[in-house]
């Protein structure tokens, strides 16, 4: 919230700067907070468990790349 209002930041910052124990610490919380954020995994529940539809299709997908990775790269789209 605060890294998005750079007048806000500016003034927080100066403030913190009075008090270098807590700006560290509230560094530490900022710097584990975007790891945390981070380490979340990309793949939700929903699509974790996909219809038999959305299989079909995928498996479709992966066939078709698989049949143009083995003609090449080259292969003319015609």
């Amino acid at each position: 919230y605060i890294n998005r209002r750079h007048r806000l930041k500016q003034l927080v910052l100066a403030v913190l700067t009075l008090f270098p124990a807590l700006k560290k610490r509230l560094g530490q919380i900022a710097v584990s907070a975007m790891a945390a954020q981070k380490a979340r995994p990309i793949v939700t529940a929903e699509l974790a468990h996909p219809t038999p539809r959305a299989r079909r299709i995928y498996a479709e997908l992966k066939a078709a790349k698989a049949n143009h990775d083995r003609e090449g790269s080259n292969a003319d789209f015609n």
